[in-house]
């Protein structure tokens, strides 16, 4: 009996760590947690690309993710600009060099679908736009597709024009 209590306390007790770490305000948009999702194990286990099947292991285990996201604590994160960034990972995860390369060159049906997603209005002069910050979306070859998606929505979201065009993103 004292166990379970003693586990509960330490759940509760990381749980209100979890949500005071979460008030920080972002510099940019970007998702505060990896491809493991939001939980404990966001905090645990920050930055690591290889230990996200334990932090995975640690949301799962304690119950955190699905505390989290019905609380909204512990990174859990809502809003619509999250939800387009999950639907530009699940488009990512299958087409990134596509989508790179169609944004290398500022047309093709990739980078129409990614705009789509963003609810930009199909435009040439805005792929142009979106063609001139790939440097800011694709910052290296080796980026995760969260990573990806969340520099689409922050180039958007910081460019006056790619924002009155992309009207799924706030």
């Amino acid at each position: 009996m004292n166990k379970i209590l003693g586990i509960i306390a330490l759940g509760l007790c990381l749980g209100s760590f979890a949500h005071a770490q979460g008030k920080r305000a972002p510099k940019s948009f970007a998702r505060s947690y990896g491809m493991a999702g939001c939980g404990l194990g966001t905090y645990v286990f920050q930055e690591n690309n290889q230990m996200q099947i334990l932090a995975a292991t640690t949301n799962g285990t304690f119950g955190s993710q699905t505390f989290g996201i019905t609380t909204g604590t512990s990174n859990c994160e809502t809003g619509p600009n999250v939800a387009v960034a999950e639907k530009l990972d699940q488009f990512l995860v299958v087409n990134s060099s596509q989508v790179a390369e169609d944004l290398s060159r500022g047309n093709g049906e990739a980078l129409k679908t990614v705009t789509g997603i963003l609810g930009c209005k199909a435009d040439q002069a805005l792929n142009q736009e979106l063609k001139a910050h790939f440097s800011d979306i694709f910052v290296s070859h080796d980026m995760r597709v969260d990573e990806i998606s969340d520099s689409f929505v922050s180039v958007v979201k910081s460019n006056a024009v790619l924002k009155s065009a992309c009207l799924a993103v706030i």
